[in-house]
């Protein structure tokens, strides 16, 4: 439903509502918080570039969030290596 929802808000980028886009995607970040999986992945990399395309400074901050998000989770995958490869 939320990934529904923000397609839906960017794909009308005259139209977009700030305040529901960032309630929709700050909603989606916090549930994709520990999904490790290539597609969420692929689709944080996706909304990084629809918002960047957007070219609106009120919006990147949405973005630099996604890519906090995305830093911290690439850090959480080499420090789970890193205790794998520790308990052998």
């Amino acid at each position: 439903m939320l990934e529904y929802m923000l397609d839906e808000i960017l794909s009308n980028p005259k139209e977009i509502p700030l305040k529901e886009l960032t309630d929709y995607l700050n909603k989606w970040i916090d549930r994709s918080l520990h999904d490790f999986s290539i597609e969420a992945m692929e689709t944080r990399h996706a909304y990084i570039k629809r918002i960047r395309d957007l070219d609106d400074e009120h919006l990147e901050p949405l973005a630099k969030r996604l890519d906090k998000q995305i830093t911290a989770i690439c850090s959480d995958r080499r420090m789970i290596y890193r205790m794998d490869w520790w308990k052998k």
